[in-house]
């Protein structure tokens, strides 16, 4: 199971504990499982606006996209099977908990490999240095940050965002 942001402890000095006051705390536990999964889309939004401005090669491109939205929405599931939003849901709880996280492993992996291989056996020559180390850091980026995800856990994407935006949200 990934890391899990603790359940809010209402306590009069706490900034939460007014917006669970004003909505109610059952509204606050929903708010509070929902709030990583939209974070996480924010995050997967920069990454994805970054990465088709940064590389021109089409197949590369096109697989680390393909493979970034998949390691994202894989992400997505394995977190809304830990919440009890989806308890019912028996697809949600097995592909999840088993199965997306070693996907979002597997893809990391494979892209980098592909990156690697494109790399070696692609005839570069034109570009200039600058953009061929633009397009490496992108797709490392792109390989590495779902796996990052997976291990900070939920609280994960609210660092990115942080990290992303130099703390200017």
């Amino acid at each position: 199971m990934s890391k899990q942001l603790p359940a809010p402890a209402i306590t009069k000095d706490h900034s939460v504990s007014t917006i669970c006051k004003i909505f109610g705390a059952n509204s606050c536990n929903i708010l509070l499982e929902i709030l990583p999964i939209v974070s996480l889309a924010f995050v997967a939004y920069i990454i994805l606006k970054c990465l088709s401005h940064a590389i021109c090669q089409s197949f590369l491109k096109y697989f680390v996209w393909c493979g970034t939205i998949v390691s994202y929405v894989s992400i997505a599931f394995h977190w809304a099977s830990e919440t009890a939003l989806f308890s019912h849901a028996g697809i949600v709880q097995e592909f999840g908990r088993s199965l997306a996280p070693r996907f979002v492993y597997a893809i990391g992996g494979l892209s980098l490999a592909i990156s690697v291989l494109y790399r070696i056996f692609s005839t570069s020559d034109h570009l200039k240095m600058n953009k061929r180390i633009t397009i490496l850091a992108v797709v490392m980026l792109c390989s590495w940050s779902p796996t990052i995800l997976v291990l900070l856990g939920k609280q994960g994407p609210f660092v990115a965002l942080i990290c992303m935006t130099g703390g200017t949200m």
